[in-house]
């Protein structure tokens, strides 16, 4: 059985059926592991790993989503050790 998509959302509006688009979306069995926001730019990060299939290598993607024009800027495959921890709260 293969597990429901885990792609990061993010929703605009207060109330009632708000748009829907996709912040971050790395394939099956990736996963979001942590998320940053930069409330002065407007920018959403989001931190996703994983193993990409059942006997793939783990990986580590850094998404970079624009909030403010409801679109991704980017996406790169990262080393996890070069990057900072991540929050306790998303543990």
């Amino acid at each position: 059985m293969r597990p429901p998509n885990k792609s990061l959302h993010a929703t605009r509006g207060h109330g009632g059926a708000a748009p829907a688009n996709t912040a971050a979306n790395a394939g099956d069995y990736i996963y979001p592991a942590d998320v940053r926001f930069d409330d002065t730019a407007g920018l959403l990060y989001v931190k996703a790993g994983g193993h990409r299939a059942a006997f793939g290598e783990a990986q580590t993607w850094l998404f970079e989503y624009d909030l403010r024009r409801r679109k991704q800027r980017d996406r790169t495959l990262v080393d996890p050790d070069v990057l900072p921890r991540e929050c306790p709260e998303t543990r």
